[in-house]
């Protein structure tokens, strides 16, 4: 490691935590100890929305801190206090939603601190996700612009069939569940959000530490100064990493951040 960053931006799956959705005590002492011991500015940068973070995630970091969330559709704090966002407007939504529907698929997003699933089933599964987040229906709400919107059970590759695709960023990931689509406004992406997140801070990207491990971390990757790949990550991640970790399995996030103090 050449020196210090000023900021740290962490992605959240198979980066913080593994399966099961829990941060090691040994992730979680780091972190506390990189915010109260140095002058480090330690934030999220994941494709979850904030109504997801809220009750479990957010709660490692201070109240004011700010982080990127939603795949880069929004930088937001503890509180809900919005810094920057870019939001998919209510119709195009609601076109995408319809569209994954009629392709037998199913399609969730979050807004505000609510997190919204199109069927019962998926909404089942997300309230009880330990994270305890809130889940509801989609349509009791009346407006749908939202940094980002998820598809899953969709047919392969979306971004070649979606009739809405020339008007949004998409980003095609796989979990222990399947495929999914993450879609966010056009040129969207964590390394537009890191952007503002750095000014807000004041510096540049190039005094910034990223780690990440899926195709939604490229962009942030390329642009910041320190970019880190899990040892778990996507081969594309690591041939542009300048260092690729332990992975998650392993704690390699905690065992790297360790070593941040002991320069």
């Amino acid at each position: 490691m050449n020196k210090l960053p000023k900021g740290i931006l962490l992605d959240v799956d198979h980066t913080m935590v593994k399966a099961d959705k829990i941060v090691t005590p040994r992730l979680a002492q780091i972190i506390e100890r990189l915010i109260t011991e140095t002058d480090i500015v330690v934030g999220l940068c994941t494709g979850r929305s904030y109504a997801m973070l809220r009750s479990y995630l957010l709660s490692f970091f201070p109240d004011e801190t700010y982080h990127v969330v939603a795949g880069g559709g929004q930088v937001i704090n503890k509180k809900g206090i919005k810094l920057w966002e870019n939001k998919l407007p209510h119709q195009l939504v609601r076109d995408i939603g319809t569209w994954a529907t009629n392709q037998g698929g199913a399609f969730s997003f979050g807004k505000d601190a609510t997190y919204y699933a199109s069927t019962v089933i998926a909404r089942k599964h997300f309230a009880e996700q330990h994270w305890k987040y809130e889940v509801n229906d989609p349509e009791t709400l009346s407006d749908w612009s939202v940094p980002l919107i998820t598809m899953y059970q969709v047919p392969l590759n979306p971004t070649d069939i979606l009739p809405q695709r020339g008007q949004v960023s998409i980003k095609y990931m796989e979990s222990r569940h399947g495929y999914f689509a993450d879609i966010t406004a056009r040129n969207v992406s964590k390394a537009t959000a890191a952007t503002e997140w750095a000014a807000h801070y004041g510096f540049k990207l190039a005094d910034i530490l990223a780690v990440g491990d899926s195709p939604n971390d490229m962009e942030l990757l390329q642009v910041v100064g320190q970019p880190i790949a899990m040892g778990n990550s996507i081969p594309e991640l690591k041939a542009i990493a300048q260092q690729t970790i332990g992975s998650v399995d392993e704690d390699g996030l905690a065992i790297f951040l360790e070593t941040l103090l002991q320069n």
